[in-house]
């Protein structure tokens, strides 16, 4: 885990020094994103837990008496209601930090340093100094470090998760708007924001490495007589960045569109049932 961290840490330092604008909008508006929620929903929790302690996926419901309804206050202790809050509340707290130390910093963020050295390895080329590409060694040895993190079966469960869970609450948030608790329909609704981002912006992320690997290989054709010879032996040496799935397949630039077909299918076969 920690080569996974320091290794492309070093590699922006060293290479984006200096360098003005490499920060996108794109990354800032997807770390803004689940940042957001992970600031707003553990209020949330706490603040359901003390005003609808009937709610039931709340806690607190397990020991509150006399719920005819979701919306009802119920019988429970004062005391035991702020005790259960306060367990939520930090619950979701460690389970989102959870989330943004392994969803952007050990998935996105080794990417986005290899994004880096390919784009200081083409400006190099493109003013004709090939030697520069022998620093493509260090996006193939980051790519090594981030598959063997991701491998089965953590790339899966972490798939897996953020699939089920986008599919539930668009599934809620369309079918079961008018009845749903408006705190419910809140929590359903930030899963469903998150969820698309995550699929749209995220996994589009995850494939920018590669699409940037193979427009350095393509722009190799296009030199005078490929390069040198040492240059084309050195080039055939080295392989695209792939981020794979551990099933043989890997985050390329159609892969948000498949997994957003994914959701849309399973969303329109339960709504149809």
């Amino acid at each position: 885990m920690k080569p996974l961290l320091t290794f492309p840490f070093h590699m922006e330092i060293k290479w984006c020094q200096g360098r003005e604008g490499y920060v996108t909008n794109l990354l800032l508006g997807l770390t803004a994103c689940p940042t957001g929620t992970c600031l707003l929903l553990p209020f949330l929790y706490l603040a359901a837990s003390l005003l609808r302690p009937c709610l039931s996926f709340l806690s607190v419901s397990l020991v509150t008496k006399n719920c005819p309804s979701w919306a009802s206050l119920g019988e429970v202790n004062f005391g035991v209601k702020i005790f259960f809050a306060l367990v939520e509340y930090y619950y979701w707290i460690f389970i989102l930090g959870i989330y943004l130390g392994i969803g952007w910093i050990a998935l996105v963020y080794p990417g986005m340093a290899a994004k880096f050295r390919i784009d200081a390895i083409m400006s190099e080329l493109k003013i004709g100094i090939e030697d520069g590409i022998v620093g493509f060694r260090e996006v193939q040895v980051l790519q090594v470090l981030t598959n063997l993190f991701w491998k089965f079966p953590l790339m899966q469960l972490l798939l897996g998760a953020w699939l089920v869970c986008e599919v539930i609450a668009l599934y809620s948030v369309i079918r079961l708007a008018g009845t749903l608790p408006l705190e419910i329909f809140t929590y359903f609704s930030l899963i469903c924001i998150d969820g698309a981002a995550l699929i749209h912006v995220h996994f589009k992320l995850l494939a920018v490495p590669c699409i940037a690997s193979l427009e350095m290989f393509e722009y190799r054709k296009k030199m005078p007589k490929g390069g040198s010879r040492w240059f084309r032996r050195v080039m055939k040496s080295c392989s695209p960045y792939q981020l794979k799935m551990a099933d043989g397949r890997f985050f390329d630039k159609s892969t948000a569109l498949v997994i957003w077909q994914f959701v849309v299918d399973r969303v329109v076969m339960c709504l149809i049932m």
